[in-house]
């Protein structure tokens, strides 16, 4: 796993916890010509889950643990659903770690 997009590239980051054990994470795609984000790949380290934004090449083959399930639309919003156990939740970027809440 690694972070391909920095904080303020893909903000607002919007969590919303489901009554199923997953929660819906919603963020913006940045513009790119030839990439995109396509999803989101995820993994439990110690009490914390990481999620990665996942940047592929909108020609070519893409690996991603959760696709978007949400088409982009005007304002470039995508939306993800991941399993989630209660642990703390972060979103690593290029340049951060952002806890969500």
């Amino acid at each position: 796993m690694k972070p391909s997009y920095s904080r303020d590239a893909v903000q607002p980051v919007v969590v919303e916890k489901s009554t199923d054990g997953d929660v819906r994470i919603r963020f913006v795609s940045p513009p790119e010509s030839l990439y995109y984000a396509a999803g989101v790949s995820y993994r439990t380290t110690g009490d914390e889950l990481q999620v990665v934004i996942d940047r592929c090449p909108i020609r070519g083959e893409c690996s991603t643990m959760a696709k978007s399930s949400v088409p982009l639309g005007e304002g470039r919003t995508t939306e993800v659903t991941v399993p989630f156990d209660g642990k703390r939740l972060v979103m690593v970027h290029t340049d951060s770690v952002q806890p969500l809440p």
